[in-house]
This record gives C-alpha cells, sequence and structure tokens, in this order.
C-alpha cells in the first residue's frame, strides 16, 4: 500500500494508490472518521490502518 495525499476540488485528501498506481482510493470518502491529514492517519495507528485496508478491499471510493 503506498499512501498518498492529493488535492482534488481544491480539498486536500489522503489515500492510497492501488492497481499500480492507476487508481486513488480515498480514505475519508470511505470513513469520515479518519483524519483528515497524512500526520494524523499514520498517528492513529493500527486501527486507522485497518479501516483503510478495509476500504481499499471494498472497491469503492476511488478518486478519478
Amino acid at each position: 500500500m503506498r499512501l498518498v495525499t492529493v488535492r482534488q476540488a481544491g480539498a486536500i485528501r489522503i489515500g492510497a494508490l492501488i492497481e499500480q498506481g492507476s487508481q486513488i482510493v480515498d480514505f475519508r470518502a470511505a470513513d469520515a472518521t479518519l483524519p483528515a491529514d497524512m500526520l494524523g492517519f499514520i498517528a492513529a495507528g493500527h486501527a486507522a490502518l485497518k479501516t483503510a485496508r478495509q476500504a481499499i478491499d471494498s472497491g469503492f471510493h476511488r478518486l478519478a
């Protein structure tokens, strides 16, 4: 899982590159309780990582 920070429509989004870098999963779209910034996400630890993996596995919440 490669973590990324992107700007979309003026908003900062955090997520992960998937499908060999062709898609990004938006973590906050998957679960609004996740931190909005990467440092907060990392600080949230294992629970945030588990939620992020569930978002990736769901097949939803892709950024265009």
